[in-house]
């Protein structure tokens, strides 16, 4: 229980000195799931978090500009130089 409550006290700092980063947050429920489970209670959890934003897609390109693109070729692997060979 010890390695849970070091990680999760190591892990709020990181939230505080990075909030942006998500996994902060992932990993706290973890631990806090964890120490739940080792003392038989339950631990606060946090809300869930937002569902992401969903991106917009570029519109297709008109007809005339795909014609006007040449299509795309594959580059040339490179030789093998292995010992297998």
């Amino acid at each position: 229980m010890d390695e849970y409550e070091a990680a999760k006290a190591a892990l709020e700092q990181g939230q505080r000195l990075d909030p942006d980063n998500k996994q902060y947050k992932t990993w706290l429920r973890k631990c806090e799931a964890e120490l739940s489970d080792e003392i038989g209670g339950a631990v606060p959890a946090e809300a869930p978090p937002a569902p992401p934003a969903k991106a917009q897609a570029s519109p297709a390109p008109s007809s005339a500009a795909a014609a006007e693109s040449k299509p795309v070729t594959p580059a040339a692997a490179p030789e093998f130089e292995g010992k297998y060979r």
